[in-house]
């Protein structure tokens, strides 16, 4: 596929990633018996109507850490200004754990009164929990933005050029190759396992193989509705990873 996704980060300054289709099997969704990770959090902030007011086909998800309120503010006023789409009704939500600063937590309250675009969870915030941020955002999605056709999953240190990704995605409806049940991402094939001194660093214990399956690295995902309650159904029955 020759998607191109034109994404500038703070600490890569530009880059162009492609996108790669993955079709997911419903059979590898399928439950097992027991749910071992059941998401037991509960909504500190959750503007539930968000997606209803905006009537929302495209929803921009977007992982934030409680204190980053420049990098939220810089994606409001920019390519994530849903006021700027002319083919889409577009959402953006930022999705947040707990803080324990009070002086922070009211900080973010006041900034939800003033945009109305944050849910948060009672999960620590932390990068380590970044898994849970992705359990909430599919539960969220699942529960309060079921008109999102296409959903573009991000973090708060990218920007993306998003007039060129919908200009790409339509011409792969134009040709019938978005179909249901599709993921796109730059696909990592062979990951090895960082067991050094850094943030990565997973212990055998964590995960105990070698290498990764392929996976898609949260830089940038875009998503087609019907998917993410089928991810969140099957979060719960596989064991957590914080990678």
């Amino acid at each position: 596929m020759n998607l191109q996704l034109l994404i500038y980060g703070y600490h890569l300054y530009q880059a162009f990633v492609c996108i790669f289709a993955l079709f997911i099997d419903e059979t590898q969704t399928t439950p097992s018996k027991y749910i071992v990770n059941p998401h037991p959090f509960t909504y500190i902030l959750n503007n539930e109507l968000l997606c209803q007011e905006r009537n929302a086909d495209l929803l921009i998800w977007v992982h934030s850490a409680t204190y980053n309120f420049k990098k939220r503010l810089l994606i409001r006023e920019t390519w994530g200004n849903p006021l700027s789409f002319r083919t889409h009704n577009a959402g953006l939500v930022f999705f947040l754990g707990m803080t324990k600063n009070t002086t922070l937590q009211g900080m973010v309250e006041y900034e939800n009164e003033v945009y109305g675009d944050i849910v948060q969870e009672t999960y620590l915030d932390s990068y380590k929990n970044l898994t849970y941020k992705a359990i909430q955002g599919a539960k969220w999605t699942s529960d309060f933005c079921k008109s999102a056709k296409l959903i573009l999953k991000t973090d708060d240190d990218v920007v993306v050029d998003i007039y060129l990704l919908l200009k790409h995605i339509q011409s792969l409806q134009e040709t019938n190759r978005v179909l249901n049940n599709t993921i796109l991402c730059h696909v990592i094939y062979n990951g090895k396992v960082d067991r050094g001194p850094s943030k990565w660093s997973t212990t055998k214990k964590e995960y105990p193989k070698d290498k990764y399956p392929p996976y898609c690295p949260g830089l940038a995902i875009v998503m087609t509705g019907d998917i993410i309650p089928k991810l969140y159904n099957a979060s719960l029955y596989e064991p957590f990873f914080w990678g």
